[in-house]
């Protein structure tokens, strides 16, 4: 892990000040005062604003930024995290069970170019500024291809709607907190056998034409047959409890700060929209709704949007 200290910017404003100062007195004297203050005021500057972050990250992963502050505890929502690649993404802060710090997860997508990523933390009167490299991950290619069929104007409204809710879940986090600082959740089945893996690349064609392309998979397929059961992998309230057209039975769960599990192709659902779901409660059953291929669980875990490896969470047991 990287840990830093940030500017202050009355420290920033007193330097530039004493600066001006100096050069206007036209008097050596006053210049090295000046500088001497200087370098006293960057040090108060920089023992306000602490922050811990790790050196690198993998596409298609997640990482947490720790921030902390010196003097009175920080309060909810306090830091800003402005993550820069082609665009710049802010996440606000939420308070950790450290006394004092906060934590910001942030999301790297599958397909973000290795790089030297830019990573600026905003506090009340300070920002700190650093970078995190990511790394290139080996994401495994599908054997197969998959034939898509031109789907309908009726199909293609329903996918609007689909989406204008997900959109809605997106714009609308819940501000409460349900998961652990471990960020290890509970098993969404008794057992885990993964069948398909996050990130694989699925070579699709559209039925009838030579129209071919790629698609990343979102999440991880699991061995499940008809009727097993599917269990809340983490504590929250369940935001979809529907009937989609290509998930078949599906189940969004919002964990809080923009942490979402999403569970596909259920036979039967057994909770409604709204409910509060304990860690490990029966959300429905597993089987083949929608375009699924077999009765399985699609598990997928997405952060602020952005689908992120579910293994990178499954470190608990149900």
């Amino acid at each position: 892990m990287l840990s830093l200290t940030g500017w202050g910017l009355f420290g920033l404003l007193a330097i530039i000040v004493l600066i001006l100062r100096a050069i206007a007195s036209h008097k050596n004297n006053g210049a090295k005062l000046a500088i001497g203050i200087f370098f006293l005021t960057a040090v108060d500057a920089f023992a306000d604003l602490r922050v811990a972050i790790p050196l690198s990250v993998a596409q298609g992963n997640y990482f947490r930024v720790d921030i902390g502050k010196e003097g009175s505890p920080a309060r909810a929502g306090e830091f800003l995290v402005r993550f820069c690649l082609v665009k710049c993404k802010e996440f606000k802060s939420f308070p950790a069970a450290l006394n004092g710090w906060h934590t910001v997860l942030v999301p790297v997508a599958v397909d973000e170019q290795p790089q030297k990523a830019n990573l600026k933390v905003f506090g009340d009167f300070e920002v700190w500024i650093g970078s995190i490299e990511i790394k290139k991950s080996d994401f495994p290619v599908a054997r197969c291809v998959t034939i898509v069929k031109q789907p309908t104007a009726a199909a293609k409204q329903r996918r609007a709607r689909e989406l204008k809710i997900l959109e809605s879940i997106y714009a609308n986090e819940i501000l409460e907190r349900y998961f652990d600082d471990d960020l290890k959740f509970a098993y969404p089945l008794a057992a885990l056998e993964a069948t398909s893996f996050f990130g694989e690349i699925r070579r699709k064609k559209l039925l009838g034409t030579r129209i071919k392309w790629s698609a990343y998979h979102n999440g991880v397929d699991f061995r499940a047959p008809e009727g097993t059961k599917i269990f809340a992998a983490e504590s929250g309230v369940v935001r979809v409890a529907q009937n989609w057209l290509g998930s078949g039975n599906t189940v969004i769960m919002d964990h809080g700060h923009g942490l979402l599990s999403f569970y596909f192709h259920l036979s039967k659902i057994k909770v409604k929209e709204g409910q509060s779901v304990q860690r490990g409660g029966a959300i429905g059953l597993a089987g083949h709704s929608g375009n699924a291929q077999g009765s399985h669980l699609h598990f997928e875990i997405r952060l602020h949007q952005i689908p992120v490896n579910p293994h990178e969470f499954l470190g608990g047991t149900k």
